[in-house]
């Protein structure tokens, strides 16, 4: 009955995979067409700050082609003296308040400086990891240099205000308008003598005016710039436009207002917000049909792995034994590839609680579990006889040596020599490592590493690459980081860090 029953489950089961795939993609190509076109600057990138995505505004903007930036650290985009504050603005999103607004600058390919706005949304996963930051910006530097103006001569505020497409005025704290400009590019343009010397209820509807003359009095009684947002629908058009206000104190009793339409901003925004919430209920899909698919193969890899073994103890002739034999030691392989898929998506929703490791017994572990293959290779591991401790989960933690070894057993020279280490790091880390005397690694494999459903040696067909992609998702969460040292020629140099324990500062051994 199990035996029926499983495959159709299976056949379900593909086929949600081809849906899904398939929805993830479209829904990527929405996100990416919506964009794509807007003159907002729409950008992802990692919690290190690794580029992921741009639309073509962000590289225009800054004056880059696309493949100069992806992979590059923002930081380098961002003048020094700025980086610490936008890194504390972005530490201080939370999956309770993941969406924050900052001002900064970049420093474009020809040298020169620029000022933006972000809007940023950080995104999380299920277990509350930070994966990505998304970005909405626009450029704010006619605005920064308007305010400035106002402080300059009157000559250089009159040519910078001709210059700003945005509608700025000047008003006293009863509400009366004594400056106005307005750029004819915008939708908000009116003659400047329907306003000058007016009162604010007198020439705009009575709820703008009212939220408007509340953050006057704000700007004037606290000292700080106020900013908020409003909606406007004009009668040629069906969908509203959105605007900002920014209000600043310019004396005792005036402000300064810079009204600017941020509808593409908006539309950018939800486009990123909508895609966030899409990625997520993927997720959750994905994750629950891997693990229906890896336990029904499992359940059906046991079956064909028993029915070959109990053949096998009876009487049969020499190629029937041998073909039962390819079948057994094939099935329990795919078993082994199972349990690797189920361990990648468990490392990912299993909650640990990290603690010092005993980091002799668990390579002792790792070890036993791979004597047949140190056996059948002939390969010599050496290791240190002491080691410093480090905090981890140790079941996840002889995975990753496990598979480190493995790796540098397979593509080691012959005989293999691996060697395992760990050195203390400034930052308060230990590294950890494995080094094997194979022929090294050139860049383009170097690259592919640590990715699901690669391998570094596809015409040999050694491995089924999901090995180092598990490696790094244990390190991650565990707080440490992955890589890989190589050059053609001389071996490799495979490690991961781990937090070390509190006391541990002075240890190494290379």
């Amino acid at each position: 009955m199990e035996q029926q029953s499983s495959p159709t489950k299976e056949r379900h089961a593909a086929g949600n995979d081809g849906s899904l795939r398939a929805e993830d993609r479209e829904s990527e190509a929405r996100y990416r067409a919506v964009v794509e076109d807007l003159t907002e600057l729409v950008c992802r990138f990692r919690p290190d700050g690794t580029l992921t995505f741009a639309n073509e505004a962000y590289y225009r903007y800054v004056g880059r082609r696309r493949e100069e930036l992806l992979g590059r650290s923002l930081r380098d985009l961002v003048p020094p003296e700025d980086r610490e504050q936008v890194e504390r603005h972005l530490a201080s999103l939370t999956r309770e308040h993941p969406v924050g607004t900052q001002e900064n600058r970049i420093v474009r390919a020809d040298g020169t400086v620029c000022w933006q706005q972000w809007t940023d949304r950080a995104i999380f996963d299920q277990d509350g990891n930070l994966v990505e930051f998304q970005s909405v910006g626009r450029d704010i530097t006619d605005r920064v240099l308007a305010e400035q103006a106002l402080r300059a001569s009157e000559a250089t505020k009159s040519a910078l205000l001709r210059a700003i497409p945005d509608l700025i005025f000047v008003m006293g704290r009863d509400g009366v308008f004594l400056e106005y400009h307005a750029g004819k590019n915008t939708k908000l343009y009116k003659p400047p003598e329907m306003f000058i010397g007016q009162k604010i209820g007198d020439v705009m509807a009575p709820q703008i005016a009212q939220q408007a003359l509340h953050y006057i009095h704000r700007a004037l009684e606290m000292g700080e710039i106020q900013t908020y947002e409003y909606e406007l629908t004009f009668t040629d058009e069906i969908a509203p436009h959105h605007f900002e206000a920014r209000i600043s104190a310019s004396g005792e009793d005036q402000v300064l207002i810079l009204i600017r339409d941020i509808t593409e901003r908006k539309q950018a925004e939800d486009a990123l917000r909508r895609y966030a919430t899409e990625l997520e209920a993927r997720n959750e899909e994905l994750d629950a049909f891997a693990d229906t698919v890896a336990h029904d193969l499992k359940d059906l890899m046991s079956l064909v792995v028993g029915y070959a073994e109990t053949l096998l103890s009876s009487e049969v002739n020499d190629e029937l034994r041998h073909s039962l034999q390819v079948i057994a030691r094939s099935g329990r392989k795919m078993g082994n590839i199972v349990d690797e898929l189920l361990l990648l998506a468990g490392v990912r929703k299993a909650d640990v609680q990290p603690g010092p490791l005993d980091m002799a017994a668990i390579i002792h572990e790792a070890e036993q579990r791979l004597a047949p293959m140190i056996q059948e290779y002939h390969a010599t591991l050496v290791a240190p006889a002491t080691w410093p401790v480090a905090m981890g989960y140790p079941l996840w933690v002889e995975e990753v040596w496990v598979n480190y070894i493995n790796n540098a057993i397979k593509y080691g020279g012959c005989p293999p020599r691996v060697e395992l280490g760990a050195q203390a790091q400034p930052d308060g880390s230990i590294r950890f490592w494995v080094r094997d005397n194979g022929r090294g690694l050139g860049p383009t494999e170097q690259a592919r590493l640590f990715t699901p459903l690669t391998r570094s040696d596809r015409k040999s067909g050694k491995g089924y690459g999901l090995g180092l992609s598990i490696v790094r998702r244990i390190v991650t969460r565990l707080g440490g980081q992955v890589g890989v040292e190589s050059r053609l020629g001389h071996g490799s140099l495979f490690y991961f860090t781990l937090p070390a324990a509190p006391g541990e500062t002075e240890f190494g051994h290379g």
